[in-house]
């Protein structure tokens, strides 16, 4: 989003909370000082929780030569972790999205088109390990691909929900220390979970598909799921 700024999202959570502002993030103020110590990290936080459209890519994992990767056991391949990925969503061989292609026009009627049978969307197993200096991916999938967070910056680049939530979650962090209460705290936490579970939403209505998270934690804030792929409230928030 245009003209969007660190200093815009953290009026938008002092606004939370309290009657006061901040205009550049070099102020010595109270309020300041505490953004500055918690923004990225809970900017971090939130990138992980949902799959957001707009920090969300597919990249082909580079398989490892390293030293590390000939010492691994249980996992056939090691892929080296792309540079500025925060999570790994999934992991695919590539002929499931093959399969996920062919699944979409058999379910439009296309001929030739087979539909997808099991329950291959859902990628495949992978474990994340270090070396202590590198991040690996450990699979047993060849010539592997991966949909990958990556670690976005730019508040312009933000999507407007993510906003809401980063300014929720910010607001439940720094409120203690500015003298909030545990009943704001407890207030922001809410509607952080709440924005997410929208998200959860927004994101099935524009993939015509489930969320992408495990449907007990969209339960667990009043969301949903039906078998035909539609996801919706239950009840209101």
């Amino acid at each position: 989003m245009p003209n969007v700024s660190i200093v815009a999202i953290a009026n938008l959570a002092l606004a939370k909370f309290t009657n006061s502002t901040i205009s550049s993030l070099s102020e010595q103020t109270p309020s300041t000082l505490q953004v500055n110590a918690q923004y990225d990290r809970v900017r971090q936080e939130v990138l992980q929780e949902f799959p957001w459209d707009f920090a969300t890519t597919q990249v082909i994992l580079a398989q490892s030569a390293s030293a590390f990767a000939t010492t691994v056991l249980g996992w056939n391949y090691v892929y080296a972790c792309p540079q500025n990925a925060l999570k790994i969503q999934k992991v695919y061989d590539p002929t499931d999205l093959n399969n996920l292609i062919n699944n979409g026009d058999a379910a439009n009627g296309i001929s030739g088109a087979t539909p997808l049978s099991g329950d291959n969307n859902v990628g495949h197993k992978y474990r994340m390990m270090t070396d202590g200096n590198s991040k690996y991916i450990l699979t047993n999938v060849a010539g592997a691909i991966a949909d990958i967070t990556l670690d976005i910056t730019d508040p312009t680049q933000f999507s407007p929900l993510f906003i809401s939530a980063l300014a929720a979650k910010l607001a439940s962090e720094i409120c203690m220390p500015l003298n909030g209460t545990i009943q704001t705290k407890q207030l922001m936490d809410t509607e952080f979970q709440k924005t997410i579970a929208q998200a959860a939403l927004v994101s099935c209505a524009e993939s015509n598909d489930e969320p992408s998270m495990p449907n007990g934690y969209l339960r667990n804030r009043g969301i949903g799921i039906m078998s035909s792929g539609y996801c919706g409230p239950t009840w209101p928030y």
